[in-house]
């Protein structure tokens, strides 16, 4: 019978031991890389709708994949190079995502984009494949672009680095907890015997579809929020719809009231690459640096 010489034994004892010991310091370090810097994972989608002209972003998720906490205090998609789009704002009460937490948001339509007070287009970036769409966070560590430990960031002071950057929010119209787009003309709520109650989301030109199951909108009942009205009472009568109260509200004039805060003419976003945004737009904040220091000299003299 064949018997293992000592040396065998001690080259096989450690040979095990080293394996022990490489596998434990490869935990130890997949245990310390879970517990250090910041790793998000994201996706959302964008959607175009006939409730509104222009194309937004209507679902985003991230997903933490550190075993530690990471404070959020806004989300923004970056278009290009100087537009950052907003969101979600979380300045007042910071988005806490707890280690491998999930966060989702689902957005409705717009009315429209506003950089400063002025209406802008982004519709032509959006549609452009070549036109790079970011993801950036505000963290509790700067900026972040699925990139770890940077001190906390706002686009804002990028703005004031570069006075080409934009900073665009997305602007809406509720009502009980929904977002309506800027094509809406009416909103028609109804309240039934059971307790329960519905919104219909109505737009210029709905006559030409079949909107309620058992009749047809007409052109001259969407002429005013009181023929509507008249017209969905008419309906009840003739037992085509039934409920117990109906309300009809003009909700283009709520539109209308936050149309005329902005300039009617509405600007298009153009593509700036990044040797013009980092080269021109340096040379235009120190231009624009410059005058707005040459105007604060004449109000002191």
């Amino acid at each position: 019978m064949d018997i293992m010489k000592p040396e065998t034994i001690n080259s096989f004892v450690t040979l095990v031991a080293l394996i022990i010991s490489i596998t434990a310091m490869i935990y130890t370090v997949k245990a310390y890389l879970l517990k250090s810097g910041e790793k998000i994972r994201c996706s959302y989608s964008t959607r175009s709708s006939v409730d509104c002209d222009d194309k937004y972003v209507a679902n985003i998720t991230l997903e933490n994949l550190k075993d530690r906490s990471i404070v959020i205090f806004g989300i923004y998609m970056r278009i290009g190079e100087n537009y950052f789009l907003e969101l979600e704002n979380f300045e007042n009460n910071p988005l806490i995502l707890k280690p491998f937490e999930a966060h989702n948001q689902n957005f409705d339509a717009i009315l429209f984009y506003s950089v400063n007070m002025k209406r802008i287009d982004l519709n032509t970036l959006f549609d452009d494949e070549k036109v790079k769409k970011t993801i950036m966070l505000s963290t509790s560590n700067d900026k972040y672009e699925v990139k770890a430990n940077m001190k906390q960031w706002n686009p804002i002071s990028d703005f004031f680095k570069n006075h080409m950057t934009a900073i665009i929010q997305p602007r809406r119209l509720s009502y009980k907890g929904k977002s309506y787009g800027s094509n809406i003309k009416y909103l028609i709520e109804f309240k039934y015997y059971d307790n329960s109650e519905d919104i219909i989301p109505i737009r210029s030109g709905d006559e030409r579809f079949k909107i309620f199951t058992n009749f047809q909108l007409t052109k001259e009942s969407l002429e005013s929020k009181k023929s509507l009205e008249l017209f969905l009472r008419n309906q009840k009568k003739k037992g085509s719809i039934k409920f117990s109260k109906v309300e009809v509200m003009d909700f283009s004039k709520g539109i209308e009231s936050i149309f005329t805060d902005y300039d009617s003419e509405k600007i298009e976003a153009k593509y700036y690459g990044k040797i013009k945004f980092k080269v021109f737009g340096k040379l235009y904040t120190a231009y624009d640096s410059y005058k707005l220091k040459k105007a604060n000299r004449k109000i002191k003299n």
